[in-house]
């Protein structure tokens, strides 16, 4: 309810209406006798409170100040007042008390809502301290725990899973490649129980009806691998928990590639090719042999020309595994090749544990494969429980070439050996008997909201579903919801699973999210959604203020010390929560060199725990954030705000007609004395209502630059 028509007299009378709530009842008091018709009030506070709003933009922040008030200790239903208070069936400690103001016996409207905290007795009066009540004080979130006294978590936003043939699959060559697992966008599912053949893992307090399925987040190969036998969909297992299960042990299969070699003796060219996911290039060993009468023979060991290939070793212990390895062969006999005396083989050989200790023969070849044939090979290897995942392999080409007949008369000439190493590929299926400090992870969407029901993307609808879910607020519209779901595209992903007071969450998404919640006025059933615009038209001013409506004026400029030039901005938080995947170092060089900032000067770190999208611009010389709008991601939010100096406007408030100022307002000057706020005109500037101070009569305000008209 806002102020009315009284409020436009040059007279104006103003009482404050406090209502105490108890136990029992109300109790009502004020600086002046007063009936409303249905309620008396005491005219029994001896002092005059302030009370004092904050809008901090540059962190997007709400504050109201405490207040305390004088009572004296009057007579009540035959005693002191003091003992109504305290030390009978009353209790008035943290309940609620509600302020009014009456401005010429008009209607009341309510000015702030606050809850006692502390009452003092001395000769003269009782002083009863107050601090700002707010439906989220004292609320933690999350507030569901397991039978195992572990948190459930509170999940927001939209997430996308890896898929994996693997699920249920006997097959472990039909397993998805790590190359194909490139979804990240989980979040925590903490181990919860064994049952029934199953692990179960908790997911949240919301039901998933699809891709819930559990993966396992290998540090090794930075890989979320999805368990085997997963369930799709989540399942109650307690009021307001919900796990997903899948195949115990924390099965999981999936193929993967070596990521390194090491050629020992130069012998093989194009090494790399036996692992780039191409099948249809090779790496190659080729030699070619001529006879003479020295060199009638060629005999090599198989480690003479070794070939290394390394594999990251995944995390937990090999169940069992499938190692392929497609191989070609071609090789040409040459000219003066006698069958009937002459040899000609060659023999592949593999060591799988990489010691070069453990060959084995794999393939052998000679002069009665037909000669100039390419052959194509497939070598399996099945590894159990009782082996260890490779981390080298080995590759070794044994070639014996024998010319009988006599080099010295009829040579051997232009015999060529060909091997081909076309796809090394390692299927493991890995498990984890130990089970205390492991975690899985789910990409299930989040939470819907609470007002509609439709899917949370994005930082300022999960904040609304907060105070609903668990302050309590009701889902009428909030003021300025619509333009703020409109302009705001700033995605979430978000997961709570340690105790935090719900205040400090709060506060950290209107932080990342570019936007203030806070009451109009006080009044807890006026909820609004204050933030910058892009842009201002003459339509968005609220007030224009005259140097006649107010005194006490003062014009400053904000702080250089308060300037922020340069963020080093990390978000889009890890699953792990060990790290960010994005760090971005974004400037405004114009300010920068317009104020003569130095290399290591208004520079600050920020971690965004819950923002993932826009990507945050570099705004570094070729776009300077100057250009951008303030929507446009969280930096130019921020510049917009606190990336170079603004005027500040201050004064006392003298025209009861603009009594109805509020925090979160915009407001513009004119006819003002200067006419300039230092050299820069007042015409077209947007200001924003910053900080307000009420006490009965009096009205303190602080405006900021914000924006222009355009």
């Amino acid at each position: 309810m806002a102020f009315g028509n009284e409020i436009k007299t040059s007279n104006i009378q103003e009482n404050w209406l406090f209502e105490l709530t108890y136990n029992s009842g109300v109790i009502y008091l004020s600086f002046a006798d007063y009936n409303d018709g249905s309620n008396f009030y005491y005219g029994s506070i001896l002092n005059r409170p302030s009370i004092r709003e904050t809008l901090q933009l540059s962190n997007s922040t709400a504050k109201t100040s405490n207040i305390n008030i004088d009572v004296a200790n009057f007579t009540y239903q035959g005693s002191p007042f003091s003992e109504f208070l305290f030390g009978g069936s009353n209790y008035f400690i943290n309940q609620q008390m509600i302020v009014k103001s009456v401005v010429n016996y008009a209607t009341a409207n309510i000015i702030g809502y606050f809850r006692v905290t502390d009452i003092s007795l001395n000769e003269q009066s009782i002083k009863i301290d107050t601090i700002a009540h707010r439906p989220w004080d004292f609320v933690d979130i999350p507030n569901v725990k397991t039978a195992q006294n572990r948190y459930v978590p509170v999940v927001y936003g939209n997430y996308t899973k890896n898929t994996n043939t693997q699920y249920n699959s006997s097959d472990l060559t039909d397993a998805e490649f790590i190359t194909s697992l490139t979804n990240d966008t989980y979040f925590p599912a903490e181990y919860h129980i064994s049952r029934v053949g199953k692990e179960e893992f908790t997911t949240g307090i919301h039901s998933i009806g699809s891709d819930a399925e559990a993966a396992h987040y290998d540090s090794a190969l930075d890989t979320f691998i999805p368990f085997t036998d997963p369930t799709s969909a989540n399942a109650v297992r307690t009021t307001n928990h919900y796990v997903t299960k899948a195949k115990r042990h924390f099965v999981r299969g999936f193929g993967h590639r070596p990521d390194g070699f090491t050629d020992h003796h130069s012998k093989w060219s194009n090494e790399a090719n036996a692992h780039n996911t191409n099948t249809t290039d090779f790496a190659q060993y080729e030699q070619t042999f001529t006879a003479s009468s020295s060199t009638p023979s060629v005999l090599e060991a198989n480690t003479a020309n070794d070939l290394d290939y390394t594999f990251q070793i995944p995390t937990g212990t090999l169940n069992q595994g499938t190692m392929v390895v497609e191989l070609q062969t071609q090789h040409t006999v040459g000219s003066n090749f006698n069958s009937s005396a002459d040899t000609f083989s060659v023999k592949t050989y593999i060591d799988y544990t990489g010691t070069g200790d453990s060959f084995t023969e794999v393939l052998v070849q000679d002069h009665t494969d037909g000669d100039n044939s390419t052959d194509n090979h497939t070598i399996t290897k099945t590894f159990t429980a009782d082996d260890r995942h490779p981390d080298v392999i080995k590759f070794g080409i044994r070639r014996q070439i024998v010319d009988a007949t006599g080099a010295g008369t009829n040579p051997i000439s232009g015999a060529v050996v060909r091997v081909r190493i076309k796809d090394i590929k390692m299927f493991p299926e890995m498990l984890n008997e130990e089970k205390d400090g492991l975690k899985g992870y789910c990409a299930g969407d989040g939470l819907t909201n609470s007002w509609d029901s439709s899917a949370i993307t994005e930082i300022h609808e999960a904040h609304r579903d907060l105070l609903i879910r668990f302050a309590g607020m009701v889902t009428t519209t909030p003021t300025n919801w619509s333009t703020l779901d409109s302009t705001k595209d700033w995605e979430i992903k978000y997961w709570q699973t340690k105790l935090e007071p719900l205040t400090k969450v709060l506060e950290r998404l209107q932080y990342e999210g570019g936007f203030i919640f806070k009451f109009k006025r006080g009044n807890l059933a006026e909820p609004e959604y204050v933030y910058i615009k892009d842009s201002y038209s003459s339509g968005d001013i609220d007030y224009t203020i005259t140097k006649a409506d107010m005194n006490d004026t003062q014009v400053n400029i904000t702080s250089f010390s308060n300037l922020v030039t340069q963020m080093n901005v990390n978000y889009q938080l890890h699953p792990t929560g060990s790290r960010y995947k994005k760090t971005i170092t974004a400037k405004s060089d114009t300010t920068r060199t317009n104020y003569n900032i130095q290399t290591k000067e208004n520079i600050i770190d920020v971690n965004l725990d819950a923002y993932t999208a826009p990507d945050v611009d570099a705004y570094d010389n070729s776009t300077d954030v100057e250009s951008a709008n303030p929507n446009d991601d969280f930096f130019a939010y921020y510049h917009n705000l606190n990336g170079s100096p603004r005027i500040l406007v201050s004064g006392k408030i003298i025209n009861p007609a603009l009594y109805n100022i509020d925090t979160g307002d915009l407001v513009s000057f004119s006819d003002m004395h200067p006419a300039k706020a230092f050299g820069k005109a007042y015409t077209n500037v947007v200001f924003m209502i910053t900080k307000l101070s009420r006490s009965p009569g009096i009205l303190q305000f602080e405006a900021r630059e914000i924006g222009a008209i355009s």
